[in-house]
């Protein structure tokens, strides 16, 4: 099986930004779904670059109607303490995701019961 990382999962919207810095995913059919609107980091910003991007995604939501923020970090990288503590300061919620992946063949066998 090869390798299977975040990049290889599908993502409803389109690509209005993507530089050397981020991804910017916008979906104008559906707004108000957090994983097709949200900017996508390709290196740990800084706090300070994070807040000038910061302010660019709330000026481009609210320019749209939206009313959320989303960012994700790139895969298997540690955050700076200042970082944390700015996203935590300023009521950002912090998780953390995690990628299996799985053989058809190795699906598990399920009965379907008939009440028929």
């Amino acid at each position: 099986m090869k390798e299977v990382s975040f990049d290889d999962i599908f993502i409803l919207g389109n690509t209005v930004v993507d530089n050397k810095h981020y991804k910017h995913v916008h979906y104008p059919e559906m707004l108000i779904r957090y994983d097709s609107n949200f900017l996508d980091f390709k290196v740990l910003p800084t706090v300070k670059e994070f807040v000038a991007i910061e302010s660019y995604l709330r000026s481009y939501h609210i320019e749209h109607g939206q009313n959320h923020l989303k960012f994700s970090l790139p895969e298997n990288k540690k955050m700076s303490e200042p970082f944390e503590t700015y996203l935590t300061k300023n009521g950002y919620e912090i998780s953390c995701l995690e990628l299996y992946a799985i053989e058809p063949k190795n699906f598990p066998q399920i009965r379907l019961m008939s009440n028929f």
